[in-house]
């Protein structure tokens, strides 16, 4: 059995418990047996919606030394049989929780974001672009695994062997803001994209199809179906399962800076980006800095210049081929969508810790 800890809510969005399920998708697919342990009931249906279980704390998602004091992660791992490790996927972690964990079983921690002064584990897991960039070994135990850079990105099997393919003409646009877009941010951009349609050099946005990616904890679906409702090129696109079909039938793509980037990049879609939270920071500058998107800057400092900017840079790829293409092969050449089997390979080959 391998548990998986994390947890999704309109706070944190849903991409701990996506990847994490890329993840468990693999194992059981391999013969393990998988179940999820959260803090509470938020990421219930989507955790189920892909059949797997879930144990349930009822504790605080933010504070994780709660768990120690009451016992009940600890009497989880205890109590069961066959226990091959535990997954940990929170930015709420603390050395003395991995501790007391990696002295129970195996433990595997995937990192965004270098905030612990040491990690007690036996695999370290983080597949962003500027992963090697971090010196981990200083605060790992000697015998720490460390799997890192975008040969782990844990992307689901849809994502593998994909081709890209480059169009002519602009037909499709795929919008993706994180799982709870908190500052609106697909709502406000439709909003300005067609306040400007009057304008010439934006009437082309008429003629385009914008596919928006909902996640189950966007607090703001009201006001998109209200938009749809109103301009019908406006798919809005809830509880997806075939996310690599949908990127695929576009050919750009606006997304907040996170794991769904990783995405993008293996369909080859030229990918205009922002951020809105501190952890995103890193993997954005690295991004920028190899040439593979168009960053508009960060959405919590000046959020209608952002809008702005990813619209005028909208505008530029649907009437400039040479400045779209070179990024579809760019991007491509980064993430092969085999992550997740590297991942796995690495666990199962080292064995059971004891």
């Amino acid at each position: 059995m391998f548990y998986i800890r994390a947890d999704a809510n309109k706070e944190i969005a849903t991409g701990h418990v996506m990847r994490c399920m890329s993840i468990a998708d693999e194992m059981k697919e391999r013969g393990c047996d998988v179940c999820f342990i959260t803090a509470d009931h938020n990421a219930d249906e989507l955790i189920h919606s892909r059949g797997f279980a879930n144990k349930c704390l009822d504790s605080e998602w933010n504070n994780l030394e709660n768990e120690l004091e009451t016992g009940k992660i600890v009497s989880i791992l205890n109590n069961t049989d066959n226990l091959e490790g535990i997954i940990v996927d929170t930015y709420y972690v603390t050395e003395k929780y991995l501790e007391i964990l990696h002295k129970i079983c195996k433990t595997i921690y995937i990192d965004d974001i270098y905030a612990l002064k040491e990690y007690p584990v036996d695999f370290l897991i983080n597949y962003n672009v500027y992963a090697s960039d971090i010196d981990y070994k200083s605060r790992c135990l000697p015998d720490t695994k460390l799997l890192l850079g975008v040969r782990y990105v844990p992307l689901r099997k849809e994502f593998q062997n994909i081709k890209p393919v480059f169009r002519k003409n602009v037909k499709n646009i795929f919008i993706s803001t994180g799982g709870a877009d908190k500052f609106n941010m697909t709502g406000e951009l439709l909003e300005e994209i067609f306040e400007k349609t009057n304008i010439e050099k934006y009437k082309i946005f008429n003629e385009i199809n914008f596919h928006v990616i909902c996640g189950g904890m966007n607090v703001n679906l009201t006001k998109l179906l209200e938009i749809s409702d109103k301009h019908k090129n406006v798919i809005i696109n809830k509880n997806v399962s075939n996310m690599a079909e949908i990127m695929l039938e576009c050919e750009i793509a606006v997304s907040a800076c996170g794991s769904t980037m990783y995405e993008l990049c293996a369909c080859g879609l030229p990918i205009i980006t922002y951020s809105f939270a501190d952890n995103q920071l890193p993997g954005i500058k690295k991004f920028d800095k190899m040439g593979m998107i168009v960053n508009c800057g960060d959405i919590r400092k000046k959020d209608l210049y952002i809008i702005d900017e990813v619209i005028k840079q909208l505008q530029h790829m649907c009437y400039n081929n040479v400045y779209r293409k070179k990024y579809v092969f760019r991007v491509k050449e980064l993430v092969d969508g085999k992550g997740v089997a590297n991942i796995l390979n690495e666990l199962i080959n080292r064995g059971e810790k004891r």
